[in-house]
């Protein structure tokens, strides 16, 4: 079971689903993103989904399943990922014998390192992987690519977190 929180219009757990996974919970709280998403999983016949139209660390709150990998894509702009961790670290949402976390970086801008650290802290506590989107898409210094590997392995290194990284951006040698 996967748990796309934040889901937006279901990339992540639609891709999942395609892949295989046997189903998705995707949690949304946007109406219009909660449409789209809709319309998505109609558009593509992705069985095994299914959407709560809410927030996630109401969902977080309330659950009663656990999933074998959490998808956290939070909006950049809220201050929210760092609450949604300690959530996920304080309820069963995240299976004994999870698979992992996907953290996006890349895609999060405002992702801070404290948030980031948090993540490799709950995954080291949990025994589980990340899947790792690194932040910064340049080879230019500062924020290069280079860097954001750098961030990662340091991470890793301090909380003995499996910190898988699942690419460099593709844009960073632009």
């Amino acid at each position: 079971r996967r748990l796309d929180l934040f889901a937006g219009t279901g990339a992540l757990g639609l891709e999942a689903l395609s892949r295989g996974a046997g189903s998705t919970v995707f949690v949304e709280r946007s109406p219009v993103a909660v449409k789209q998403l809709r319309s998505n999983i109609d558009l593509l016949g992705a069985d095994g989904a299914s959407v709560v139209a809410g927030d996630a660390r109401e969902y977080l709150r309330s659950a009663s399943e656990s999933f074998d990998i959490v998808f956290l894509d939070p909006p950049f702009a809220a201050d929210i990922l760092g609450e949604t961790c300690r959530l996920l670290a304080e309820t069963d949402c995240l299976a004994d014998g999870a698979l992992g976390i996907g953290i996006n970086a890349g895609y999060a801008p405002g992702c801070g390192q404290k948030e980031y650290f948090a993540l490799a802290e709950l995954a080291a506590e949990r025994n589980v992987a990340t899947f790792t989107h690194v932040r910064y898409a340049s080879n230019m210094e500062p924020r290069s690519s280079f860097q954001a590997v750098q961030e990662l392995i340091a991470n890793a290194a301090i909380t003995g977190a499996h910190m898988h990284l699942c690419h460099i951006n593709s844009t960073s040698l632009r």
